[in-house]
């Protein structure tokens, strides 16, 4: 019953009522993007593809409760203290969209364009889910470093799958770049099948990868203190006796794995991985698109010859 709809059609523009999720960041921003591209079935007046500025008349936005604090001191949360990107729930009370904002309204065959439409917005949130497993594999290293678990053979291997996840997104998008199209105006667009895939195996590892840094942490992730604690005159001296690293002070460890619980336990940390399982579309949805985007019809071709399988004379006599 809430669902985002044009309820009248008016002289230059459309009315839309209803309710939609916005991406990240719409609070921030001057324009966003609304569309129905992944909902089959969806009722005509629903199948919306436009862009809408933030304040136009009868647009509420409701955001969902911070996962960071403004006055948080940056030295016991050296990431969550720069702020986050506030997901909003948008509200639209009889609002008129101009029709120069209307890309396609009521167009079915708009739902089948997902991954041609949103190519370069797909290969956007490889790209920096790859940089952002670049980050996990070197924090994967300082970790060891700090706590001196480097020559552990178990440690080693655990930090290398954690290399290994980051050398195969990279792999994915150096792979897709250099097998990219041009379309019909000059835009070169990586190849999708191979974004999709790599889009699906970084949604599946990212939970494997946090998990992973988090048990190569150890007591390093419980045994955290504040700025504040290590002022104290009265215990400062017996943290620093007790709690120093590998080669690195007992303040610069607790800062250290203050980084790495801001990035991989707290409530923060949980939204950007939910936000990532959800941005980069979940699993389900991803497998179904890299079904339908593989080419596989040359290699099946010779596979048919090599068997000596002649399938489609087999399909032709039992039809």
């Amino acid at each position: 019953p809430g669902r985002l709809r044009v309820v009248e059609r008016r002289d230059g523009g459309v009315v839309l009522y209803g309710a939609k999720p916005v991406a990240s960041a719409a609070l921030q921003s001057h324009i966003t993007t609304i569309g129905t591209l992944l909902s089959p079935g969806i009722a005509e007046d629903s199948i919306i593809w436009a862009c809408c500025p933030i304040n136009q008349e009868g647009i509420t936005l409701v955001s969902r409760e911070p996962t960071v604090a403004h006055d948080w001191n940056p030295e016991d949360h050296p990431l969550n203290a720069r702020g986050e990107e506030p997901d909003t729930f948008m509200i639209f009370d009889n609002v008129f969209l101009p029709d120069e904002y209307l890309f396609s309204f009521g167009n079915a065959e708009t739902l089948k364009l997902y991954l041609e439409v949103g190519a370069l917005a797909l290969w956007h949130v490889l790209a920096r889910l790859a940089r952002r497993a670049e980050i996990f594999a070197a924090t994967a290293r300082m970790i060891v470093d700090v706590l001196g678990t480097e020559r552990i053979p178990p440690v080693r291997a655990a930090v290398a799958d954690v290399m290994a996840y980051a050398a195969t997104l990279k792999a994915f998008i150096i792979a897709a770049e250099d097998q990219s199209t041009m379309t019909e105006s000059g835009v070169c667009v990586p190849d999708p099948a191979l974004i999709t895939a790599g889009r699906l195996h970084s949604i599946v590892h990212y939970p494997q990868v946090m998990q992973t840094l988090r048990d190569l942490s150890g007591q390093g992730l419980i045994s955290r203190f504040t700025a504040a604690d290590f002022e104290r005159e009265d215990i400062a001296a017996r943290l620093d006796e007790f709690l120093p690293g590998h080669g690195v002070s007992a303040r610069e460890k607790n800062r250290f794995f203050n980084f790495v619980w801001d990035m991989t336990c707290s409530s923060h940390a949980m939204r950007v991985a939910l936000f990532e399982n959800t941005n980069a579309t979940p699993p389900p949805t991803v497998r179904q698109h890299l079904y339908d985007v593989y080419d596989s019809d040359a290699t099946v071709a010779l596979v048919k010859k090599v068997a000596g399988l002649e399938l489609d004379r087999l399909k032709a006599a039992t039809a």
